[in-house]
């Protein structure tokens, strides 16, 4: 690169490889240099020089302790400034990290506004040169490298240096490090030597940061340099890939582009040219990245380069772009402001960078922040960062990005420690009197210093220059001096040290002509008034005649305009018996006189006849309904007037109805008050006298609704019953209602019951067994019903077993004179077995068990019964849970016993063989 230098006066300072950042307002604050003769490759200058690019002129800055080459400048969150290290010269035996000799200015040092530097002397300490350092969200600042050692510097009082810890891979010189959202800080690639593709990360909003590698990045570089783009992704380009101080054959051609998102790069698209030694990136406000220089003049390496490329990343082909339309100059910190664009609705992101100041590849307090917003009608209200450790004051670029993530174009807005005030609004004008005019405003600020008054003259004027400035707080002034009948146009805006505020709205008057005086306005007759009155000017044109209807009306409408001096009107076609008052102005050209005075008249008429028999009845507390009988055939409507209190006469009027109506319902009556009511009726001729005096009287108000029960309980006390409890949370409930559904779950509430007051438990019974409850209670007075106490849920347990059903059919049959068979009909399917009674004789009821037949049985034999007996039987069925009915009775005779038989006679006996003796 040539050596660049800057005239003051007589002083010629050399900037070569100086460090330089923005200051709060927006001049350019370059440190350091390189001290002539140019020989001395290594010697610094210790000179600050601050450009001014509004003026277009340089200016000296305070000397710094000495001399520095290869500094570095961070913009801390108060505004100042912090110098850090530079080379005072080459009179040391140990080469730094970058590869040569040098003696490194190991004072820190901070510019402040009143421009002196402040010297952090407890902070000594030998640290490389062209230092990657950011200002870190906590107000210290971090510096990341190149050293492999990376630090906090505190920079209250007189300094102090702690360890942070190491990067990954060591020492990174030429490498380049960028802060992608506030305390979040990107490092890679660096070591011209060898150079490295290795990226790693680091978290300064953790509690205790530490460095952590992210996805290698495709090519290795040295001399790379880094950009934040208005998406929030990082691209990287230039630098080489080989060995060497500035190789041209190793020269990385390829960008890539990292997304914080993924933490992964992408190949971009080639440049046409190598970026090497002394190269620089940086993002335009049109959100391309300007490539530029490179080369070393001495001719080592790749040649010296006095060209640029600009490269336009991949949000520059997603479709249209977001405009902003308008954007304030300067803003304060958490100040929320107004972006107008016309694409609101497809805005997702609102971002400002910091602008860019770069050199050797680095961006020195490159910063990016994603402001919170909300859509209005015509654009965003966007919210600045809320202090300066996470935005430092200075110069940003705004951009807007759609739901695409195409930015717009940037619009350049300086974040200030003190911001410009709040627009005035209503700016009001009004003349009082032909050289004077009256301005009035809102103030919507609490910092302005005061405000410019700016003025022009003619209608639709643009024109504007300042005629006045008048003291903050001030909401008025009076503008003299002026022409009669003539004009004039105002705006205004606050102003602090911060700067304007927009424009007010713009207010137009006219200085008057002089007034007419003495008008006087004489009713001719019930449809035409005469008017008169003197004239008081020279200049007019002609008068404007102005008239309202009705005693002590205000609403003027214009009815005519006179030409010349004439000093008389006639008002014709009027409604007679009614009220008109009228004013006239003076006017030429665009302005109008004051008015003068009014003059009112009443046309004669007669008015209605007084409505009769007004009654009055309270429907409730709060209303009162009127009714009356309408006496008249001409009225235009009635006159309802209201006064409170028992024989009150201080009548107001509460409402106006139409013709023909005779009921009016007054609501706006307050419980337990007496009221007295009167109408009248009205037409164009007048009013009519009042009815007759109604009154009534509201009742107390209902009182209100009682406050909900509480904490309500459901406690299952059987199979069929559950009782309830709850928090009687009232004092003036009529009682309680109680509702209940059924099944888990349920939400289809019945009411079941109604208890009395201060009664806070209920025993529901006749349920179900097994089955799920759930029950919800609200007190109820007169005013209504509270709202639902909690709902509360109960399972009443299971039923216990039913007895078995009875047996039916029982019979019984002797089958001998000593046993009877007893059957029936076994009914249940859940009997344990059957009891069998059975008692002696007809008509028995001596009943005794007798038997147990098991489960199942159907029959039962009973023997050693007496002959010639009667028995009765009965049978029922049991189980644990009891017995059945009876079956029966059923009853039997067994027979009485057969006597024996006669013995036979005349036996005898014959041989039939020797084997064979036949009876006969």
């Amino acid at each position: 690169m040539p050596i660049h230098s800057n005239q003051n006066g007589t002083r010629r300072d050399s900037i070569y490889c100086a460090g330089h950042s923005f200051l709060p307002d927006g001049r350019l604050f370059v440190t350091g240099g390189h001290l002539e003769p140019k020989g001395d490759t290594v010697h610094g200058s210790r000179l600050t020089n601050i450009f001014d690019s509004a003026r277009s002129r340089w200016s000296s800055g305070p000397d710094m302790n000495d001399g520095r080459w290869y500094p570095s400048n961070v913009t801390l969150g108060d505004g100042t400034t912090l110098v850090l290290s530079g080379s005072i010269d080459d009179n040391f035996a140990d080469q730094g990290i970058e590869g040569y000799p040098y003696r490194v200015n190991q004072l820190p040092q901070v510019y402040s506004a009143n421009g002196q530097f402040r010297s952090l002397t407890s902070a000594l300490l030998k640290i490389p040169l062209y230092l990657m350092a950011h200002h870190a969200p906590n107000g210290k600042v971090f510096v990341a490298g190149p050293d492999q050692v990376t630090r906090y510097l505190d920079t209250s009082g007189t300094g102090a240096w702690t360890v942070v810890g190491n990067s990954n891979f060591g020492n990174r010189p030429y490498g380049t490090s960028v802060m992608y959202d506030p305390g979040k800080i990107l490092l890679v690639g660096g070591n011209h030597d060898a150079p490295t593709n290795t990226a790693e990360v680091i978290d300064l909003n953790v509690a205790s940061p530490s460095w952590r590698d992210v996805g290698p990045a495709a090519f290795k570089r040295a001399r790379v340099s880094s950009t934040v783009l208005p998406d929030g992704k990082v691209l990287i380009g230039g630098g080489h890939s080989t060995a060497g101080f500035s190789p041209g054959a190793g020269a990385v051609m390829t960008a890539e582009m990292w997304d914080p998102a993924t933490e992964q790069w992408s190949k971009m698209a080639d440049a046409s040219i190598a970026r090497l030694h002394h190269s620089g990136a940086l993002l335009l406000p049109d959100a391309r990245v300007l490539f530029l220089g490179g080369g070393q003049p001495t001719g080592e390496g790749d040649y010296e380069h006095y060209d640029a490329e600009f490269y336009s990343p991949p949000y520059l082909f997603k479709g249209p772009r977001p405009a902003i339309s308008a954007a304030p100059v300067v803003v304060g910190y958490g100040q929320t402001f107004a972006v107008e664009t016309a694409d609101v609705s497809s805005i997702t992101q609102v971002t400002w960078i910091r602008l860019p100041s770069v050199t050797h590849q680095f961006n020195q307090n490159q910063g990016i922040n994603r402001l919170t917003f909300t859509k209005t009608a015509t654009g965003l209200n966007v919210t600045a960062p809320s202090s300066g450790n996470l935005a430092p004051a200075g110069p940003y670029m705004l951009f807007i990005l759609n739901s695409s993530g195409v930015p717009s174009e940037a619009k350049i807005v300086r974040l200030d420690t003190v911001a410009p005030p709040l627009a005035p609004s209503n700016l009001a004008a009004a003349a009082p009197s032909a050289t004077q005019i009256n301005l009035a405003w809102t103030d919507n600020s609490a910092n302005e210093a005061g405000f410019k008054i700016e003025r022009c003259q003619g209608a639709g004027c643009t024109n504007f220059a300042e005629v006045a400035q008048v003291a903050a707080n001030l909401a008025s002034y009076s503008d003299t001096g002026l022409s009669a009948g003539t004009t004039y146009s105002y705006r205004l805006r606050a102003f602090n040290s911060g700067g304007d505020s927009s424009y007010s709205n713009t207010a137009a008057a006219t200085t008057s002509l002089a007034a007419p005086v003495n008008l006087t306005a004489t009713a001719v007759s019930s449809t035409q008034v005469a008017l008169s009155w003197t004239d008081n000017s020279t200049a007019e044109q002609g008068f404007k005649v102005e008239r309202c209807q009705g005693a002590g009306c205000t609403t003027f409408v214009e009815i005519a305009q006179t030409v010349g001096s004439a000093t008389v009107y006639d008002d014709t076609g009027l409604t007679a018996g009614t009220s008109y008052t009228y004013r006239v102005r003076a006017y030429a050209g665009g302005g109008s006189s004051p008015y003068s005075n009014s003059a009112t008249v009443t046309t004669p008429a007669a008015a209605p006849a007084a409505p009769g028999n007004l009654s009055a009845a309270a429907a409730s507390s709060t209303q009162i309904n009127l009714a009356w009988v309408d006496s008249s055939s001409d009225e235009s409507g009635f006159r309802i007037e209201r006064c409170a209190g028992a024989g009150c006469v201080d009548f107001v009027q509460v409402a106006q109805v139409g013709v023909n109506v005779t009921t009016y319902s007054d609501m706006a009556v307050a419980p337990a008050t007496a009221y007295a009511y009167r109408v009248g009726s009205f037409n164009g001729n007048g009013g009519s006298a009042y009815s007759n005096t109604a009154q009534a009287i509201t009742p107390d108000a209902p009182p209100a609704p009682p406050m909900a029960p509480r904490t309500l309980t459901a406690t299952p006390l059987s199979s069929n019953q559950i009782t309830l409890t709850w928090e009687d949370a009232s004092s003036d409930e009529s009682g309680f209602k109680i509702e209940r559904c059924a099944g888990a779950g349920c939400t289809s509430f019945v009411q079941v019951a109604q208890t009395a007051a201060n009664v806070a438990t209920f025993g529901d019974s006749a349920l179900v067994g097994g089955t799920s409850y759930s029950y919800r209670v609200r007190a109820y007075n007169a005013g209504g019903d509270s709202a639902f106490s909690n709902t509360a849920t109960a399972m009443t347990s299971a039923p216990p077993p039913a007895p078995p059903a009875a047996p039916t059919n029982l019979t019984a049959a002797a089958v001998s004179s000593s046993q009877i068979d007893v059957a029936w009909t076994d009914t249940s399917g859940d009997e344990t077995g059957f009891k069998v009674e059975r008692c002696a004789g007809s008509g028995c009821t001596n009943f005794l068990e007798v038997a147990q037949p098991g489960a199942n049985a159907t029959s039962y034999s009973d023997s050693g019964r007496a002959a010639d007996t009667i028995y009765r039987y009965r049978v029922r069925a049991f189980n644990a849970a009891g017995h059945s009915a009876y079956a029966g009775p059923a009853e039997a005779r067994t027979p009485a016993p057969q006597p024996p038989p006669a013995a036979p006679s005349g036996l005898v006996l014959s041989a039939a063989s020797t084997t064979q003796i036949d009876l006969v």
